[in-house]
């Protein structure tokens, strides 16, 4: 049997879940012992020309696993003595602006493990228009967020952290990172169709066209252009990242015949930094994602009408790399399952000990949001409005906990599906395929945050009621009806009534009406109008369309009637020809238009907030 042979039962899991999942097109490519093994393109890189996937020309959009290229260019530094990782980043970027600096310094080291603790900063990442694209500095010095925890406590998984990275190593190499990692990692590897310009998909032939499955048909993603290209602007080909991997498995002894030294190669594999102890971390570059009890290193990228994921697997000196031209994370965990059955694990995993009893497992039950969730943008809407996580107790087994996606659902933990947890010890659970979560509590021993073991090892914090999705949503609720009983009653109050109305009750109802119409369309306009491949484009653009800027203009407009209002309101007590009747409904509307005002701008919908 040949060693492409032995790999064929992959090779047709491979394509039956291409066609079970609808995927236009992927590229496979394993790597054992330092070399590639198998290598094969799967579908269309074009449905519109059909042309097949090559794995040696057919370039994929990989997003987030674009990071492993700045991971190694900052290294690459290290090894030539021109910086540390215990360096501060504030002695390369002086200028960074963070609203709320932490207290702790700010290392390099953090940003290559993901803990540097960095509220997430998604408007401006991507472009419809290369002419509208930023520099990495440019998007930096837009950075408005804070530090929502100390460096090293979290992980904080975002674009944040590698644009920063990127523009480190423009600081200390006195180059553009497009250029350094193109001269340092891309050539000397040999990888001859893997870039990094924010255009250089339109620069390459046979570039795969990004596509998402709406109504049973495919539709082309529009083409985006990164602003981040050190977070998620690279493409590249099976055949390059079979090169690069094949770095991974073996460490050498020494320096000097691969593009990183021993050392620097045994910090992107070896045991990572981990918010929690027993919990898997994250090394320079990689996610410890372990499957069946194997330690599997994950790089995984998601975006519009495109998914990717490089992997490495230690235990057996191998690694193996999957592009796709439409975004479906399903496919990836069990094509890393069908890779390490095949590699020699039995596919069962039994971690011994069993369970043990936990005390009140309500104490960590409540809904969760992402730590770094952008609190400064519309973002907080999204979040707030459909929520993330809930987290409860099963009810068949009170000891084991059920965590359940909400809404929007959730990446960063890979909790794309309700699962249960059993407890391994107190505050560590583990689901049936060995993945483990934790919670950490805070100073009066009250459970706060929960931290995954998978994906991109997301943490989450415990909101209050007022934060929970179900109070925002009630919320917006009451406020619709009260508009909208608002709307209907107004005309009848003025051409109903012998006593004048006059324009203060015209501009009641005006507002009334303004409102119920922008609480109808917000939610359609902000989350879905422009989405890319179920992606609200809002996330990522600096310039959302014109629909949008109208439909943002109209809280602004009704903020000014109702602070009109509200003098009207103070004048109308002083009218003795008023009903009181009519005085107190007046005053009642403007004090909850006032309510609502203070409502959006708690969500940050008052005014263009992107």
């Amino acid at each position: 049997m040949t060693r492409i042979d032995k790999w064929e039962s992959v090779n047709g899991f491979l394509s039956g879940k291409m066609e079970e999942y609808s995927i236009p097109g992927a590229v496979f490519t394993l790597v054992v012992d330092g070399e590639t093994v198998f290598s094969r393109g799967y579908g269309y890189s074009s449905l519109e020309s059909g042309l097949p996937v090559d794995p040696e020309k057919t370039a994929f959009r990989i997003y987030s696993v674009s990071g492993l290229f700045t991971a190694m260019a900052v290294l690459k530094l290290v090894d030539d003595g021109s910086m540390g990782l215990e360096d501060e980043v504030e002695k390369y970027i002086p200028d960074l602006k963070i609203s709320r600096p932490p207290r702790k310094p700010l290392r390099v080291i953090n940003l290559l493990n993901h803990s540097d603790g960095l509220q997430e900063c998604f408007p401006g990442t991507l472009t419809l228009n290369q002419a509208d694209g930023l520099t990495v500095r440019e998007f930096i010095a837009g950075y408005t967020g804070a530090a929502v925890r100390e460096p090293g406590e979290s992980i904080t998984f975002g674009n944040m952290s590698m644009a920063i990275a990127g523009l480190i190593v423009e600081s200390v190499s006195g180059t553009s990172f497009e250029e350094f990692v193109e001269e340092m990692i891309f050539v000397p590897a040999g990888m001859e169709r893997t870039c990094l310009s924010p255009g250089c998909a339109d620069q390459r032939e046979n570039t795969a066209v990004p596509y998402s499955l709406e109504g049973g048909s495919f539709i082309r993603v529009p083409d985006l252009y990164s602003n981040v290209p050190s977070a998620d602007g690279a493409v590249t080909t099976g055949r390059d990242m079979g090169k690069l991997l094949a770095l991974f498995p073996r460490t050498p002894s020494k320096g000097g015949d691969t593009l990183l030294s021993a050392r620097s190669l045994e910090k992107m594999v070896a045991p990572g930094v981990s918010p929690v102890p027993g919990l898997p971390g994250v090394t320079c570059g990689f996610f410890e994602c372990p499957l069946y009890g194997c330690r599997v290193l994950v790089r995984k990228g998601e975006g519009p009408g495109a998914a990717a994921m490089a992997c490495v697997l230690p235990e057996f000196n191998a690694g193996f790399f999957l592009a796709m031209n439409k975004r479906d994370e399903r496919i990836m965990d069990l094509l890393a399952v069908a890779v390490i059955e095949e590699l020699g694990n039995s596919g069962t995993f039994n971690r011994g000990g069993g369970s043990v009893d936990v005390v009140d497992p309500e104490q960590y039950c409540g809904e969760y949001h992402y730590i770094q969730r952008n609190r400064n943008s519309i973002a907080k809407y999204m979040s707030l409005s459909k929520g993330l996580l809930r987290v409860e107790y099963d009810e068949n087994d009170k000891d084991c906990l059920k965590i359940i996606p909400l809404g929007l659902g959730d990446s960063l933990g890979d909790f794309r599906e309700s699962t249960r947890w059993r407890p391994l010890e107190e505050d560590l659970f583990e689901c049936d395929k060995g993945s483990l979560v934790a919670f950490k509590r805070d100073s009066e021993g009250k459970p706060f945050e929960l931290c995954s073991g998978r994906g991109f090892h997301g943490c989450y914090e415990r909101t209050g009621w007022h934060e929970s999705a179900g109070c925002n949503s009630a919320l917006a609720g009451l406020f619709l009806m009260f508009f909208l009983m608002a709307a209907l009653a107004s005309p009848a109050i003025i051409f109903g009534s012998r006593e004048p109305a006059g324009l203060p009750f015209v501009l009641l109802g005006i507002t009334a009406l303004l409102n119920f119409l922008f609480l109808v369309s917000i939610q359609s306009v902000v989350l879905n109008r422009g989405a890319i491949d179920g992606t609200p484009s809002l996330c990522f653009f600096d310039n959302p369309d014109p629909v949008l800027k109208v439909v943002l203009a109209v809280p602004l407009v009704t903020a000014a009637f109702t602070f009109a209002l509200i003098v009207f309101s103070v004048i109308a007590w002083s009218m003795s020809y008023q009903p009181l009747s009519r005085k107190i409904l007046f005053t009642l509307f403007a004090v909850l238009s006032f309510a609502f005002t203070l409502f959006l701008n708690r969500l940050k919908l008052l005014g263009y907030r992107y």
